[in-house]
């Protein structure tokens, strides 16, 4: 009988044991999915800010310079290219990040005396 209690408790430290093992891994599993993830948006986002950055100076460049084509636009962060077509006043042009977390964005805006006014934006595959 005594020997059969001994049994009966070592084997409820074994499961007691097991399970805390389980639950540890599994938070750890998802504690690390959750950081990635929080990394992965973090990424994008600065990928997205150094986009709209460099579409600003883009539009600057165009605005300062009816010649202005295009080219690679450097910036603390990071680089950009810029290609540009011109109908008339009208531009587009398609402004695209490097590195693992591409951005690109399509922006057509028309270029007068006056300045530069933008008719559309849109991010580009």
């Amino acid at each position: 009988m005594r020997q059969s209690r001994g049994f009966i408790v070592l084997s409820m430290v074994f499961i007691l044991l097991a399970v805390s093992l389980a639950l540890g891994v599994t938070v750890t599993i998802l504690s690390v999915g959750n950081a990635q993830t929080s990394f992965a948006i973090s990424e994008g986002m600065e990928a997205r800010d150094m986009l709209d950055g460099c579409i600003e100076d883009m539009l600057l460049f165009s605005r300062g310079s009816d010649s202005y084509a295009g080219g690679t636009i450097a910036r603390p962060e990071g680089s950009c290219v810029a290609t540009i077509s011109k109908s008339g006043s009208q531009w587009t042009a398609t402004v695209r990040t490097g590195g693992s977390f591409d951005q690109a964005a399509e922006v057509i805006f028309t270029r007068a005396s006056s300045g530069v006014t933008m008719v559309s934006w849109h991010a580009v595959p």
